[in-house]
């Protein structure tokens, strides 16, 4: 499962986030959301696994990545059909 690490309000979490609805992917099944905001356990997170603060931010296994459209890439290319 995809972890998804986000904050409200950021564009380009919302990118990501849309994609995700358009492949009808599920949540607690193909992803998880959590949040990153400043003060979370979500931003300690990032922060240990990417050493950044930048969101979004995603963990699938071994793979760390920030960017949307990278992660838009990705996220497609798993789950291509």
């Amino acid at each position: 499962m995809i972890k998804l690490f986000v904050k409200e309000g950021c564009p380009y979490c919302h990118k990501v986030i849309s994609k995700i609805n358009e492949l009808n992917l599920k949540e607690g099944i193909d992803y998880g959301l959590t949040d990153a905001a400043p003060g979370t356990h979500g931003r300690t997170v990032i922060l240990e696994r990417g050493g950044k603060s930048q969101v979004p931010f995603m963990i699938d296994d071994d793979v760390y990545m920030y960017e949307s459209g990278n992660i838009i890439k990705y996220i497609q290319a798993k789950f291509a059909e």
